[in-house]
């Protein structure tokens, strides 16, 4: 049997659909004339809820989900009153399977919040490359983060998604788990539905994952060039008022971690100078270093201990290229007191060169000692040029003469530049854009390697912003897995200095919220996508273990190309139930008839080719981006 006969005999055995025929109570007499008029209707994960829609004609009035052991999966119920009303709590009871349980404590609630955009993402640089395909037009509120408040005071005619999510132990036995969701109101209660249909396959812990997630984050100070104001990018002192390591500061970076885990964000990047500055590293008038490790150390083996941590990216750059051209290299420097000072100085200056020959080689001894070195890995620049790349080779020559073993990797934008110091990097990180366009490379490369996106790509291409349909980052795992790719890289987790005003693409500077009343982070459904297409990756890589092609053709049924991929939120619903049905069956399908999937939607006609790359043309603002530029070029860290 052909792989794509295989993959559609695996969808008809399934006998899914995005919402499955559950049993939906008996309408409930008719009310008083002073009674709210309510709607109640359930969507899948995929669906964008906007406050002025209205069910569909046959709306789903139940909740059906499908899911591995160790899986998060969701879906939304919507709720719309004539009158204004309070959402007191959605109260869950224990689901049954027969005599086994699903814990109603693995079952939770979260309201959909609305982000106001005053228009679509589009390039903030001539010329503007819009987004081909948003979900709807700006100016306007956009369905994004998820409140962490219990209850919700809803204005009338308003309508209210609220997520609803649902985890299966690894320890859950396999079956159909039955039983309700209540959203109790003070204008009356009312059930909802709720299946979950837990299958006999299990996925890896994130810590334990093949695959990685790289999102850089200012949680511990910030990881680019802010030597004017220390404080400037700190976004955790600036949006919670919690100084580093005070107590309120690590009880809110243990909520990160869960949070972190949760969402299976498994890389922890860290900034070395900044962490040695705060352990209380000095420079002697002799020009000797005296590093200090401890709150290095203890950053590490705190999310270490919270089981978050795969790999630990050290932040720091060899050489960073500013928008007039200059590079300059992040060290410890005296002041005119004699102080240490964290700054950026000439790459090639002797105090880079006096930096380089200590910090290089007690890093090394460090991260040895600590037996971190299997898990570390470092960078020399960010997204480099064809005219950056002698540099470049020679940065990664100079590190590698004191730590040969050392892992490098940067992002890139440019497929002449990328495969020009290939040879250089342990493993690659190309955008997704050349990723796209050449395939070939990627995959005889002979190195594994990561997607990476940021305020671009735009246009019809998959990314991560407010305005685009909430798939795409589910599918853009689901294309990666299709390439060959092994991680995610995105430039932003909490920048939240750049507000949506600021932000020309929008949600390019965070996928995560402030919550200091909570004293933790909002995650978003944007969050909820990325990790919904990370669990998708491990389940293809359960079924391409034993079945590689079958694993291909569950992904070309869903995206073809980065720009060329289904638009249909149940179509994505249904092939993620026939893919975890796939992997529990070992990738052996039992037999049924023969179920094709329709083709994938395509994109909106206009592209916005004129600014796609070529091999020698970088996707990055230009010198002079009125947004705050700093030794990565486009973008501030």
């Amino acid at each position: 049997m052909v792989p794509l006969a295989v993959l559609a005999t695996v969808l008809a055995a399934s006998g899914l659909t995005a919402q499955s025929a559950a049993a939906v109570p008996a309408a409930r007499p008719a009310a008083a004339a002073a009674d709210p008029v309510t709607s109640v209707w359930t969507e899948n994960s995929s669906v964008n809820v906007f406050q002025n829609d209205l069910p569909k004609t046959g709306a789903s009035k139940a909740i059906s989900l499908v899911l591995a052991k160790n899986e998060y999966e969701s879906a939304q119920v919507v709720i719309r009153k004539n009158q204004q009303f309070t959402i007191q709590q959605v109260a869950f009871g224990d689901l049954t399977s027969g005599a086994n349980t699903l814990a109603a404590a693995n079952l939770k609630y979260q309201f959909v919040e609305f982000e106001h955009l005053d228009h679509n993402t589009t390039t903030d640089w001539p010329p503007p490359w819009p987004l081909d395909n948003p979900v709807r037009p700006a100016p306007g509120d956009f369905p994004d983060a998820l409140s962490n408040n219990t209850t919700l005071t809803v204005p009338a005619n308003t309508t209210q998604p609220i997520w609803i999510r649902a985890f299966a132990p690894t320890s859950t036995p396999a079956g159909v788990y039955t039983g309700t969701a209540t959203v109790v109101t003070d204008a009356g209660n009312t059930s909802v539905p709720v299946t979950v249909d837990v299958k006999n396959v299990a996925i890896p812990n994130s810590n334990d994952s093949s695959f990685t997630l790289s999102m850089w984050m200012s949680a511990f100070g910030s990881l680019g060039d802010d030597t004017g104001d220390p404080n400037a990018q700190d976004t955790i002192q600036q949006y919670y008022g919690y100084a580093r390591y005070s107590t309120d500061w690590w009880a809110l970076m243990n909520n990160i971690a869960v949070s972190m885990t949760q969402y299976r964000q498994n890389d922890l990047p860290i900034p070395l100078v900044t962490s040695l500055m705060d352990g209380g590293s000095t420079l002697d008038a002799a020009g000797t270093y005296h590093f200090n490790w401890t709150r290095f150390d203890q950053i590490v083996q705190f999310f270490i201990d919270r089981h978050m941590v795969k790999q630990l990216e050290g932040f720091w750059w060899y050489y960073g290229i500013y928008s007039d051209g200059s590079a300059k290299t992040e060290i410890i420097a005296r002041n005119s007191a004699g102080n240490p000072v964290r700054t950026y100085a000439p790459s090639d200056g002797a105090g880079v060169s006096n930096w380089d020959s200590q910090f290089l080689p007690a890093l090394r001894d460090h991260i040895n000692a600590k037996q971190w070195d299997g898990m570390f890995w470092m960078h020399i620049a960010d997204e480099i040029t064809d005219a950056q790349v002698s540099r470049y080779t020679a940065a990664v020559q100079t590190v590698r003469t004191i730590w040969p073993a050392v892992r490098i990797s940067d992002a890139n934008n440019i497929e002449s530049s990328e495969e020009a110091v290939a040879a250089k990097e342990s493993f690659l990180i190309p955008s997704l854009i050349t990723a796209d366009a050449n395939r070939g490379f990627y995959s005889s490369v002979g190195k594994p390697f990561w997607l990476y996106t940021a305020n671009i790509p735009t246009g019809s291409y998959l990314n991560r912003f407010i305005d685009q349909p909430v798939y795409a980052e589910r599918e853009m795992m689901w294309y990666g897995y299709q390439l060959g790719a092994t991680g995610y890289l995105h430039w932003a987790y909490n920048n939240w200095q750049f507000t949506m005003a600021q932000q020309s693409e929008k949600g390019d500077g965070w996928i995560v919220k402030p919550d200091p009343d909570h004293h933790t982070v909002k995650a978003t459904i944007r969050e909820e996508s990325l990790r919904d297409g990370i669990e998708d990756w491990e389940l293809l890589k359960i079924i391409g273990q034993t079945k590689p092609a079958l694993a291909k053709a569950f992904t070309t049924a869903l995206v073809t190309t980065a720009t060329l991929y289904s638009q249909d939120s149940g179509f994505v619903t249904r092939m993620h139930n026939a893919l975890v049905v796939a992997a529990a069956a070992g990738g052996f399908p039992p037999s049924a008839p023969t179920w094709r999937p329709p083709a994938p939607s395509p994109p909106p006609a206009r592209r916005a080719v004129s600014i796609q790359p070529t091999r020698s043309t970088p996707i990055r603002p230009p010198a002079g981006n009125p947004r705050p530029v700093g030794p990565s070029g486009g973008r501030s860290i």
